[in-house]
């Protein structure tokens, strides 16, 4: 696959980088789909697509309900931690 030049966007309060149609097609991502973003020894941005197996009886929308509730609240949860 040929290199893609992005451009760094505005998503909200945040920046992103869009991922080209046809890299998302071929590795099957979707929407809500969880990477992990790190930096390797040289700089380079790696992006890596956390594929984990679900527990037993866990269905995928309550974990992506989870997830979006822990996003929404995030500030009053960390408040709750630190108690």
């Amino acid at each position: 696959m040929n290199n893609k030049t992005r451009k760094i966007i505005r998503v909200g309060n945040s920046l992103g980088i869009t991922i080209p149609s046809e890299i998302i097609e071929k590795q099957q991502f979707k929407k809500d789909d969880i990477f992990n973003v790190e930096l390797d020894e040289n700089g380079n941005i790696v992006l890596s697509p956390v594929k984990k197996a679900l527990p037993e009886g866990l269905r995928p929308e309550v974990l992506n309900m989870a997830h979006k509730l822990m996003g929404k609240y995030s500030e009053a949860l960390k408040g709750l931690q630190d108690r």
